[in-house]
């Protein structure tokens, strides 16, 4: 077995769910209406400087992949992904979240 690694990285609110798809699309993971609606609802409640997180396994036929989402306290349109997945599967996390950086950038 793979040792487990971290990722953590931030993302827009209104981003969130094509993150989530995109993470579910490379662990394997079937994402459903049913997850995006359990995450929405338990994101609400989360805030990062309190380190209160909601945590939601995305992990497939690919590999493991477990994420913890938590909102900014100061700027609640801001959500924090900190990522847990074998050191392969990670690598490609990180790609997403630099791809994601660079979009970011270019607005």
């Amino acid at each position: 077995m793979s040792e487990l690694v971290q990722h953590s990285f931030w993302c827009w609110k209104q981003k969130l769910q094509g993150v989530l798809q995109l993470l579910s699309l490379l662990s394997g993971y079937v994402y459903s209406e049913a997850d995006a609606t359990t995450v929405a609802h338990g994101l609400h409640i989360t805030n990062a400087d309190d380190k209160q997180v909601q945590p939601y396994d995305l992990s497939g036929k690919n590999g493991q992949c477990y994420v913890e989402l938590s909102l900014d306290a100061d700027n609640r349109d801001i959500v924090f992904v900190t990522t847990t997945a074998s050191g392969a599967f990670q690598e490609r996390i990180v790609f997403l979240a630099q791809l994601q950086e660079a979009l970011k950038q270019s607005k």
